[in-house]
């Protein structure tokens, strides 16, 4: 099994602006690939909670390097409820705020700043995600409605 195939994931965020760390990515994807006795589960999902944080990342690009002839396409599975916390169980005292925060108008290619993730560029904007690749966190998937970015 080689499991999240994603952007992101594999290959790493790290690795995407870098053509020789993507080439290193692509060898250890290989390596995996190679392995395989008999046969091979290759796995990705279209949304994932990472260290809290919701993502929505496209499959992996290495999944593209596999001839159509070679692959042979299980049926999806669809997993209903999307949270799985047996431990976690709401306090009283803990409360939920929402914060809503001003929107502004940007477009691929334009230069951001996040008080966290610090200075990135805009990727793409599809609805209400933001997919945006920072230089210190690599990419990352956002809310446009709450990511507090500024344009630079």
């Amino acid at each position: 099994f080689i499991v999240g195939l994603e952007e992101g994931i594999l290959p790493h965020s790290r690795s995407l602006l870098s053509y020789e760390e993507m080439e290193e990515e692509r060898r250890l994807m290989y390596v995996g690939l190679t392995r395989a006795k008999e046969k091979i589960y290759l796995l990705f999902t279209r949304q994932r909670t990472l260290f809290g944080s919701t993502q929505v990342n496209p499959p992996s690009r290495f999944l593209d390097d596999i001839p159509e002839e070679l692959k042979m396409q299980s049926e999806k599975i669809k997993i209903e409820n999307n949270s799985f916390s047996p431990n976690f169980k709401k306090s009283d005292s803990l409360q939920t705020k929402n914060y809503k925060l001003k929107t502004i108008e940007l477009r691929d290619g334009d230069r951001v700043s996040h008080n966290e993730f610090g200075e990135g560029v805009v990727i793409s904007v599809l609805d209400d995600i933001m997919v945006v690749a920072f230089k210190k966190v690599g990419i990352k998937r956002i809310s446009t409605e709450y990511a507090n970015l500024k344009k630079i």
